[in-house]
């Protein structure tokens, strides 16, 4: 009886050990699928940009800019809250460096001032927020896309969700 037991013993072991195994190499499988998809986004076209825009209730139009030294072949819109409460602004450049150009400068403007403010910059993406002095700021540069909100603070939640839709 004795030597029926140890061996029960030793199976139930056993079977722990290939459970605790199972569920390590799941956790490390599933760390591992999370890192890899944190560090890309995916650049949203005009057309998407304009159609989540809409199905968010906001209102698009092409912002007709070829100021502050944007090249040409530059597609900008905007997306409008209810009344023009808060805009967001979409721009579509003919280059990745001319987006992260647009970005570091639009950056080093939206720095000065007090307020809580983070950055981040992985893969393909930089992103840029600040919330002080009564003002959301928020730049996102996807790839050759540039996407930037300076709208007054009440309508932050807003333009979260905004943000949090069109995955920028």
């Amino acid at each position: 009886m004795n030597n029926m037991t140890k061996d029960r013993k030793n199976v139930c072991q056993q079977n722990r050990n290939k459970k605790q195994l199972i569920c390590i190499l799941s956790l490390v499988l599933a760390i591992t699928l999370m890192l890899c998809s944190c560090g890309s986004k995916t650049a949203l076209t005009k057309d998407t940009f304009i159609s989540n825009a809409t199905s968010y209730g906001l209102e698009t139009s092409d912002a007709g800019v070829n100021a502050d030294g944007l090249v040409s072949g530059t597609v900008a819109y905007k997306a409008e809250g209810g009344n023009a409460a808060w805009q967001a602004e979409f721009y579509v450049l003919n280059s990745e460096d001319r987006a992260k150009e647009m970005f570091e400068n639009n950056k080093a403007k939206f720095e000065s001032g007090s307020g809580s403010q983070s950055s981040a910059s992985i893969g393909n993406y930089s992103t840029y927020e600040k919330t002080g002095d009564g003002k959301f700021k928020y730049l996102c540069r996807v790839d050759a896309t540039l996407l930037y909100i300076d709208i007054n603070e009440t309508y932050k939640d807003a333009a979260k969700g905004f943000i949090k839709q069109i995955g920028y």
